[in-house]
């Protein structure tokens, strides 16, 4: 049973938090295993790019289209930027993971109302992207019914959480952040840095820059000090993780086919087809 924790302590329109404790986390990420299957899916993928068919992409036409490779040679040349990209992948998990693990030590609950605006961030930020892409949050909705609010009423919770457990973290340390940190440690572009400071101060919004620079290098130091332990993917679970995507992609070809009226079942005799309201 979940135990209620109280509400945070409010001082000139700040919430403080505390936390059970600020020793180093401990933190397990997932390491994927390279299968055939990815192998054979990059294969396919690196082939079309190149303006050929992997079915007839025989040793003579990859080495004139990699020089110095023949099929098995691109295929372990691509297993090894796999296995090097599964491993930079498990490292660039541990600011999420650190994160996490320090949200389970918040000694008091994020407010409803704080929840509530980190909601509204993460809707706004989605609606702009599927804008960017030609849809609409109005259509992910639709699809989706009341999952699209659940998944986003949950990430925002959680991301108020760590967020909380940050701050409180980041007073405990007593951390600090020069100006000239700032760029650095929210990664802005150096020629980008001068623009996005100043229009931080014409808007007001300078405190809450310094903000998450001070949370950004307070994951730094959860990083470097945390316990991590690495899960290796088994060969059983990739299997199932590639049949997994497979049946995804069917899926979605599926749905492209109804509603481009491509009917893989009645072939729509009158050339017409349908399309799906």
């Amino acid at each position: 049973m979940d135990i209620e924790k109280p509400q945070p302590m409010q001082i000139g329109g700040t919430y403080h938090y505390t936390l059970s404790s600020y020793d180093p986390v401990e933190i397990e990420v997932d390491v994927m295993h390279v299968s055939d299957a990815d192998v054979e899916r990059s294969f396919r993928s690196l082939v079309a790019e190149q303006g050929g068919d992997a079915e007839t992409a025989d040793d003579a036409w990859v080495a004139e289209h990699f020089e110095g490779l023949d099929a098995a040679g691109l295929r372990a040349e691509l297993r090894r930027e796999l296995e090097t990209y599964s491993s930079a992948y498990a490292e660039e998990q541990k600011p999420a993971r650190c994160a996490q693990a320090l949200a389970k030590r918040l000694g008091q609950a994020v407010p409803d109302q704080v929840v509530a605006a980190y909601e509204r961030m993460l809707r706004e930020r989605l609606a702009a992207e599927l804008r960017e892409g030609g849809s609409s949050l109005d259509e992910l909705s639709g699809r989706l019914g009341a999952a699209t609010d659940e998944a986003l009423r949950a990430q925002a919770r959680d991301l108020a959480e760590q967020d909380a457990a940050l701050d409180a973290y980041v007073a405990e340390k007593r951390l600090k952040v020069a100006d000239e940190e700032i760029p650095g440690l929210l990664r802005i572009p150096g020629d980008k840095a001068d623009e996005v400071m100043r229009d931080a101060e014409e808007h007001g919004a300078t405190g809450e820059l310094r903000r998450a620079a001070l949370q950004a290098k307070a994951v730094r130091s959860l990083v470097a000090e945390c316990a991590c332990t690495y899960r290796h993917e088994t060969p059983e679970e990739a299997a199932r993780r590639d049949e997994a995507y497979d049946q995804a992609l069917r899926a979605a070809q599926a749905r492209e086919d109804l509603e481009r009226g491509i009917s893989g079942d009645d072939g729509a005799a009158d050339g017409e087809g349908f399309k799906l309201v």
